[in-house]
């Protein structure tokens, strides 16, 4: 009987080991036949992809991205980093979607990687490691289906785990001006990793004096520094774009609670409880000892990760996209939970219930792959519409879709969520609530816009498919109903050619000029 004892803890131990890893490799892998076969779609998978694919093409043509708004081009309101790269390989392989989610996809590449060696090195344990590359594969759906499509994100949490990767592989001085100056490649990519700059200034508090005394002058010059020289050669509008704008953008009550009782607690609680106990078994953050400081590190990065995401996903309109940061966490804990080394007392069952946990867990962020890729119809779908923009002699203003004039060789304008953003048309201006004036530049882009339309400018106006009642669109039907009339529809069919990354938008209601 006690013989016996040992080769059935054995099998147990193998038989959750190898489901585990099972999910993670299922995870992985099918996250990068889904990003190739999502990455050569011709159209947008997510609203806001043409204003990347315009803004690449917007700085190879010779401009600076932060310039004066107007309605030929106004650029997002991120950090500069992501669009320049993204540039760079448009430069190589051509305008379009391509490019800029190649370094998305790239990104998520290498994030996985840095999941799974961070974890691999601090406890030698593959099931782990894989364990948690696999579990931030697996959130690409409560992410919302994010991680490679043309936006910031992806770029974002990759240079946020190499400078936490940085910091720890490094120690000393060294480590903290290395450390700073990833930060600041993450900080100008989105604006949203400024709270891993605290929280990494706490760890080197705590870790000794010299490191501290490196890390801040050097984070201050990388970020600072280089803010003014952006903002010098823009004539202040990198921080009208950068700081003003952002820094009006309205908070949502219901966002906040929804962090923690929808994206948290309802997607992934078990990982939650894993981190947790991740936590406790990485031992007291205060110790000299080197388990204190490997605690204080994976203390520090929880808690950037925590307000980064939590913050950002508390704007108003702000997406799930938001989580990155922290689902990359949680996968670095729930792999710390099950290769770190378990009390004596109960140490198997202690270990079983952690891989129990983990597989779990990989049930829960089960999805059908076939719900986020594009099918042939909605590629038949987009051409028949760039030949109906075709069709039109002069040039075709489409709200979302900013960069299907281009496919078809007309000019482009800039793209609807960058106008409402600047202006502050739909409620997301502090300044207006708290009774003061806003900041006159806001109203440049609607003035050009309003006399585009007063002036009949565009053979046609293309907006996307709402409900009609939304703030949105009582703008537009007010802005348009003097000189433009609802002329049709592109598509007969309800359920072609809606965007599958964020929420679901399509180019539907067409406008065309009325007769003097």
């Amino acid at each position: 009987m006690n013989a016996g004892k040992p080769r059935i803890s054995s099998a147990i131990n193998l038989g959750l080991n190898v489901i585990v890893v099972a999910w993670a490799g299922l995870n992985l892998g099918g996250l990068l036949v889904l990003m190739v076969l999502r990455m050569r779609y011709p159209f947008q998978l997510e609203w806001v992809e043409g204003a990347t694919a315009t803004t690449s093409q917007w700085i190879l043509s010779g401009h600076f991205l932060y310039e004066r708004l107007s309605l030929q081009f106004t650029p997002l309101l991120y950090n500069p980093l992501y669009f320049y790269v993204s540039a760079l390989c448009s430069a190589v392989l051509g305008p379009g979607f391509l490019a800029p989610r190649l370094v998305s996809v790239l990104a998520t590449v290498g994030t996985c990687f840095l999941i799974f060696d961070l974890v691999r090195r601090e406890t030698a344990s593959l099931v782990g490691a894989l364990a948690a590359a696999g579990f931030y594969a697996a959130t690409f759906k409560v992410t919302g289906v994010w991680m490679d499509v043309a936006r910031v994100d992806s770029l974002l949490v990759l240079l946020l785990l190499l400078a936490a990767y940085w910091a720890r592989r490094i120690p000393g001085p060294r480590g903290a001006i290395g450390c700073a100056a990833l930060l600041a490649l993450a900080y100008f990519t989105k604006q949203s990793a400024l709270p891993f700059f605290i929280a990494f200034g706490g760890y080197y508090l705590l870790e000794n004096r010299r490191a501290w005394l490196a890390y801040w002058p050097a984070a201050a010059l990388f970020v600072l520094g280089t803010a003014w020289l952006l903002d010098v050669v823009s004539g202040s509008w990198y921080s009208f774009y950068a700081w003003y704008v952002v820094r009006n953008t309205v908070l949502d009550a219901a966002a906040i609670r929804a962090f923690w009782q929808v994206d948290l607690l309802g997607n992934v609680p078990l990982a939650l409880g894993a981190s947790l106990v991740a936590l406790a078994l990485l031992g007291n953050p205060f110790s000299r000892s080197p388990e204190g400081l490997r605690s204080r590190f994976y203390w520090a990065l929880t808690a950037g990760a925590l307000v980064s995401s939590w913050w950002n996903r508390s704007f108003a309109a702000a997406y799930v996209n938001a989580l990155m940061p922290m689902m990359a966490c949680l996968g670095l804990l729930l792999g710390l939970c099950l290769g770190l080394p378990k009390p004596a007392p109960g140490r198997y069952l202690f270990q079983w219930a952690a891989l129990l946990l983990a597989a779990v867990q990989f049930v829960q962020l089960v999805y059908d792959p076939r719900t986020v890729l594009p099918t042939a119809r909605d590629e038949r779908a987009g051409r028949e519409m760039l030949a109906l923009i075709r069709s039109y002699p002069g040039d075709v203003f489409v709200a979302g879709g900013s960069y299907y004039p281009a496919m078809v060789g007309k000019p482009t304008f800039a793209n609807w969520g960058a106008i409402v953003d600047s202006s502050g048309l739909w409620d997301t201006d502090l300044d207006v609530q708290r009774g003061k004036q806003p900041d006159p530049r806001r109203r440049i882009i609607l003035d050009e816009l309003e006399a585009a339309v007063a002036s009949r400018r565009f053979d046609a106006v293309v907006l996307d498919d709402t409900s009609g009642t939304g703030p949105w669109d009582t703008y537009w039907n007010n802005l348009l109903a003097p000189d433009y009339r609802f002329d049709r529809t592109i598509f007969a069919e309800p359920d072609v050619f809606w965007t599958i990354s964020g929420g679901p938008t399509r180019p539907q209601l067409v406008y065309v000029p009325r007769q003097p």
